[in-house]
């Protein structure tokens, strides 16, 4: 008597569950893949070396020029 009580508690579980999928629940959002645009990202890199490469010749001129100054300093020892 036991047992047929399990079995119709999981079978009513299973048909809440298929109810559930049936009826439908609200679904996620689809994921909508883009394709990359290789040129603009190339674009993009190209500028920022332009960049790291005006702040090196900045310090190249600064190290030449003797303005520049280096410090350094031991750690602490605690």
């Amino acid at each position: 008597m036991n047992s047929s009580r399990w079995i119709i508690f999981i079978l009513i579980l299973q048909i809440v569950i298929l109810a559930g999928q049936w009826v439908g629940q609200p679904s996620l959002p689809r994921a909508m893949a883009q394709i990359p645009d290789a040129g603009a990202q190339r674009n993009d890199m190209l500028e920022q070396q332009r960049l790291t490469n005006e702040k090196l010749d900045h310090l190249i001129a600064l190290f030449e020029n003797g303005d520049a100054k280096v410090k350094a300093t031991l750690p602490d020892k605690h």
